[in-house]
Order: structure tokens, then C-alpha cells, then sequence
């Protein structure tokens, strides 16, 4: 039997995201998304983060418009 890990729930990713965790988009069979460090998250719990008014792209992505990890710009 194999175990996923549990996902992260909304308020957990967002204090994971303010101490500098990224929100980071994989593409494999089916887009996936996870807060690293932490732990994957639903695809809801990735359009809300992505939606914060902190939330910034964290890199411009292979197509330049298409980021595929965000940050949250908070003082460090």
C-alpha cells in the first residue's frame, strides 16, 4: 500500500509561505502543487496562495509569462 503525504491545509501553507517556503508547481502526469519545505497542497489551497496579495512569481518559468514557483514578500 502506498501513503501520500498529507497535504497542507490553507492556514498552514500561508505560515509555512511567510517564514520563506516557496509555492512550487509540478508537472508530471497531472500538475501537482507543494510548499517547500512542507509538504504538497490541493490545487485550491494553490490558487488561494497564489492569490494572496503578498504572493509574488518567484521565477519568470520556461515560457516567460508562465511562472512556475511564487514567494511571499515578507521582511526577513
Amino acid at each position: 500500500m502506498i501513503r501520500r503525504p498529507i497535504k497542507l491545509r490553507y492556514r498552514a501553507a500561508v505560515q509555512r509561505m511567510c517564514k520563506g517556503s516557496l509555492l512550487v508547481q509540478t508537472n508530471g502526469k497531472r500538475t501537482e502543487y507543494m510548499v517547500l519545505p512542507g509538504g504538497p497542497i490541493s490545487d485550491d489551497t494553490a490558487k488561494h496562495l497564489i492569490k494572496h496579495t503578498l504572493c509574488r512569481p518567484a521565477d519568470a518559468g520556461l515560457f516567460g509569462d508562465q511562472p512556475q514557483s511564487w514567494k511571499f514578500d515578507t521582511p526577513q
